[in-house]
């Protein structure tokens, strides 16, 4: 196992490490990366030619560019979807109607990742009969958590993801002890691993768990690990080979198209990692070294690890199954890996809901899980996001909660790592704290921990961020815990985090330059691309 908990040994590593890093970074510079930019620039470049090209006959057509205008507004507002992305195409179209219309539709030619959420749905339908809802766990959650029961039925309904007792949670706020238990877990495995991760990078973290895989693999336990293809350009070229090399099963979801496609976003965004399906693990963290600040890359990097171990696990496994059996093209032994397990916790009084989000299905459950909690609110919402990009139902739940005398605080990182998407963030503070809804920033660096918690009861841990992208365009998972002992370990990282955060005041939103709140603002009409 190895040892990164000594601070001394943890200062050493971080310099050699972030030397090691750079070095990597540079050697393998995303040299696809750049075909693919060039590409796109050049369809882009493209339409931009041909409305060039036009434009000067465009004036013996405006009456036609009225009609195309009102056309394709009227489509946009009758199209099931959100109003803010609503308004990010109307916007462009209603300015420049030809290009607009033209961009849209070539945008929405190209099926991406449709076919894959078309496949995913029917995995969904193949896993429902092993997640069945208990009528026991259901019948006490109603009797001893009645105002959550209904969040376990609508959760079960859009999922299915059922509710589970006889399960022991752990929460680690501190990513290197986290770590360290994730590791030990691996070396125990009997039979599988499955792995699910957005982000990989080199580094020492990404080196022992590809290392644990391939000394479970010679043992004969069964690995699968499945990567979005996003994190491929931090990646050695022959990297998927190395892994299928040592016997490892690879799959890499949804690689990047060199053609404009707006289903490019659906990015797999999930943490999944399980084993045996007798535990599991999510939570904020990839396998990178930044995330148990071995490298510094935002200042200090805050976030944490999730362990479930027990009946729950099994909505784990079935969610890493339905992701991975994408376009397979062989019929997944579902028996094999779903069939009930002798693991339980029995003595364990919190009720436990392990859920995934997809696109394309019209339902956002991660953001209704939100929603739920904020509207159930009695005392307090305690949330904390790496991004906060909102639309108006979730921002009028937080103001609505404030307004009726919940304490509602958000911590958000101080040192951002994308700046657009932080300056959209601030934008929000004009619509948030005269409402009485309480902003922090986290001053040393980077809050990447995704969770919220009311009144001491309940909490959810994911990897679902406060906007869009997280709530309409990615592949998301998350558990949702309702019970005393969790929901207070998390209260207290909270809380913890809260004593090392700055609170932002309304003077402090109008004292920044008035270039930069015109951009944010101006950035919100995008929001829902970020």
């Amino acid at each position: 196992m190895i040892n990164i908990i000594s601070n001394k040994k943890k200062e050493n590593l971080k310099k050699k490490y972030e030397g090691w890093a750079k070095d990597l970074s540079k050697k393998y510079k995303d040299r696809p990366m750049i075909l693919i930019i060039v590409l796109v620039l050049i369809q882009l470049a493209l339409l931009i030619v041909i409305y060039t090209k036009f434009k000067s006959y465009l004036k013996y057509f405006t009456p036609a560019m009225s009609l195309i205008t009102i056309v394709m507004i009227t489509h946009i507002i009758d199209k099931d979807m959100n109003p803010a992305f609503k308004i990010s195409w109307m916007a462009p179209i209603s300015i420049f109607p030809a290009f607009g219309t033209m961009l849209y539709l070539f945008l929405h030619t190209f099926p991406g990742n449709k076919l894959g959420i078309k496949s995913l749905k029917e995995n969904i339908k193949k896993t429902k009969p092993y997640l069945f809802q208990n009528k026991d766990h259901i019948s006490e959650m109603k009797e001893n958590a009645s105002e959550f029961k209904g969040l376990a039925d609508y959760v079960h309904k859009m999922g299915p993801y059922p509710v589970y007792k006889n399960t022991k949670v752990d929460y680690y706020e501190d990513t290197v002890e986290g770590f360290e238990v994730m590791f030990a877990a691996m070396r125990q495995a009997k039979e599988f691993i499955f792995a699910e991760y957005f982000i990989l990078k080199p580094g020492k973290i990404l080196d022992e768990f590809v290392s644990i895989m391939e000394e479970k693999v010679k043992e004969g336990v069964e690995v699968r690990f499945m990567f979005d293809a996003i994190c491929m350009f931090n990646l050695p070229k022959n990297f998927e080979e190395e892994l299928k090399s040592k016997g490892i099963k690879v799959k890499i979801f949804a690689p990047v198209s060199p053609f404009l496609s707006t289903y490019q976003n659906n990015r797999d965004h999930r943490k999944v990692l399980v084993i045996d399906n007798d535990q599991a693990f999510s939570g904020g963290v990839n396998l990178a070294d930044e995330y148990v600040n071995l490298i510094e890359v935002y200042g200090h990097w805050k976030d944490n690890i999730i362990r479930i171990r027990g009946e729950a696990v099994k909505s784990m496994t079935a969610i890493f199954l339905q992701m991975w059996n994408i376009f397979a093209d062989k019929r997944e032994d579902y028996d094999r890996y779903l069939a009930p397990r002798n693991t339980f916790f029995p003595n364990s009084d919190e009720y436990v809901i392990p859920y995934a989000d997809a696109p394309g299905d019209g339902e956002s459950l991660a953001k209704n899980v939100y929603l739920y909690m904020i509207y159930e609110a009695k005392k307090y919402v305690h949330i904390m996001t790496p991004y906060l990009v909102l639309d108006n139902e979730v921002l009028t739940a937080l103001t609505f909660a404030a307004k009726r005398g919940i304490d509602v605080k958000i911590i958000i990182p101080h040192i951002p790592d994308k700046k657009i998407p932080f300056a959209v963030a601030r934008s929000y503070y004009k619509d948030l704290i005269p409402e009485g809804v309480k902003i922090f920033e986290y001053t040393p660096g980077f809050v990447h921990s995704k969770v919220v918690v009311i009144d001491g009861e309940a909490t959810t841990v994911s990897t679902v961020n406060m906007d869009f992208r997280s709530m309409y365009l990615n592949f998301e998972n998350g558990i949702f815990i309702h019970g005393g002992e969790t929901t207070s370990k998390v209260e207290e990282d909270f809380q913890r985090t809260l004593k090392l955060s700055q609170r932002v005041e309304i003077e402090d939103y109008y004292a920044l330059p008035n270039r930069y709140r015109l951009f944010g603002a101006f950035m919100r009409i995008f929001g829902p691309l970020m």
